[in-house]
């Protein structure tokens, strides 16, 4: 691991939660590629990051994204093309009953057809395609502490119960802001909620299952809130706790 680039990075990503603090309903900058081109990643990340398409701005997203997500170094994620009728994206474990869970491999699944009834990726911003992605690994963060059968019955909860399905969807967004991307989060969400480019069946189900603008701004407060306490030295895990 370069750490001068490791630097950079942590360095680039605390300008840019300082600076989104000052724009206008939270929404951060758009980011140049240049600048994510230029970031040495950590090479155990891109090792175990397994891409099977030619997009280097999803590919650098991803891994701005994971970056974050500092526990899962260790675990291999595969992003690839896929076809959904009512997805952006997707995040699955690979279940092999054969397979210690520590060894298990995740996919994220991305939508390539434009003429999805929900959200196109190439219509967002690089900060909200990030966000997403925080969102995606805020699952496999879900699905890594499950045994095989856990998944298999989070499976079927997660179709037949709209209950769990919210609260699996509130806890990935709910992680995702506090790994560090709330600002990128609420980006997508308020592009979503008033885009003209998406229906108005999928903004439903964005309002039913997921957290709304407001939520997340709730969270990142109280997310900024823990880093402050944390700097004064101060117990904070009451507030270190995440609800769905």
């Amino acid at each position: 691991m370069k750490t001068t680039g490791i630097f950079f990075l942590l360095v680039f990503g605390i300008y840019l939660a300082v600076n989104c603090q000052d724009m206008a309903e939270g929404a951060c900058s758009q980011m140049l590629m240049n600048d994510l081109y230029q970031m040495d990643f950590s090479q155990k990340i891109i090792g175990n990051t397994k891409v099977r398409f030619d997009n280097d701005t999803l590919y650098y997203a991803f891994l701005f994204a994971r970056m974050h997500y500092r526990g899962l170094d260790d675990v291999i994620i595969h992003l690839k093309y896929k076809k959904m009728r009512k997805s952006t994206m997707r995040s699955q474990p690979q279940v092999n009953v054969f397979t210690n869970k520590s060894n298990r491999v995740y996919r994220i699944l991305i939508n390539e057809d434009p003429t999805l009834n929900g959200i196109f990726y190439r219509d967002f911003s690089i900060n909200s395609i990030i966000g997403w992605f925080g969102h995606e690994i805020g699952h496999i963060v879900d699905y890594f502490e499950r045994s095989d059968l856990g998944l298999m019955v989070f499976g079927l909860n997660y179709v037949f119960s709209d209950r769990f399905m919210r609260t699996a969807e509130v806890f990935a967004d709910s992680t995702a802001v506090f790994h560090g991307l709330g600002y990128h989060l609420l980006e997508g969400a308020e592009f979503c909620l008033n885009s003209d480019k998406i229906s108005p069946a999928y903004k439903q189900k964005l309002k039913d299952y997921y957290l709304l603008p407001d939520d997340i701004r709730k969270l990142i407060y109280r997310f900024e809130s823990k880093i402050v306490l944390e700097a004064d030295g101060r117990d904070v895990s009451a507030r270190n706790r995440i609800v769905p």
